[in-house]
């Protein structure tokens, strides 16, 4: 499995990240200006550990993978943990995975950011905090607030939004 341990835009914040387009939500209409696919073109390094991600998801026990990632996170003692920097919990037994890693690591805060909206409906620990991306018209129905809005000044966003002061 492979954790990267910052990035650039986050800092030192650790994070576990899937393949772009293949485990994002249905239907989404970001996959043309996806941010992760243009990374993954440019970094072969990052594509391939996001592949090697994914495969592993598809194709390992659900325990394998808590084991490993609880065994990691609790040996470097991490304070925050992302997931989903690229790709989404569109894929098999994913979103169980992320959910059991959190129950066993309360220590640790757990971010993560989805269009895959039938995960706000599902349990998680305190420790985990879920926001739905917006992206123009695709948009959550039921839910109104913990949203985040992509802004490129083309679609109107909530007037009590607060701007991220990034890129």
């Amino acid at each position: 499995l492979n954790i990267s341990t910052e990035n650039n835009k986050m800092g030192k914040v650790y994070s576990f990240s899937l393949s772009p387009i293949v485990t994002c939500a249905m239907g989404i209409p970001c996959h043309r200006n996806c941010y992760a696919v243009k990374l993954a073109r440019l970094r072969t390094n990052v594509r391939n550990s996001w592949k090697e991600n994914t495969e592993a998801i598809r194709n390992l026990p659900p325990k394998e993978i808590i084991d490993t990632l609880v065994g990691y996170i609790n040996w470097t003692r991490c304070r925050y943990f992302r997931w989903n920097v690229s790709g989404d919990f569109n894929i098999r037994n994913y979103w169980d995975i992320t959910v059991a890693v959190a129950e066993q690591c309360p220590e640790t805060k757990f971010l993560a950011f989805t269009k895959c909206y039938w995960t706000a409906e599902k349990p998680r620990p305190e420790n985990y905090n879920l926001v739905l991306s917006v992206w123009k018209e695709y948009k959550p129905r039921k839910i109104t607030t913990g949203l985040a809005y992509y802004n490129d000044g083309t679609y109107p966003i909530p007037s009590n939004a607060k701007e991220c002061p990034g890129n």
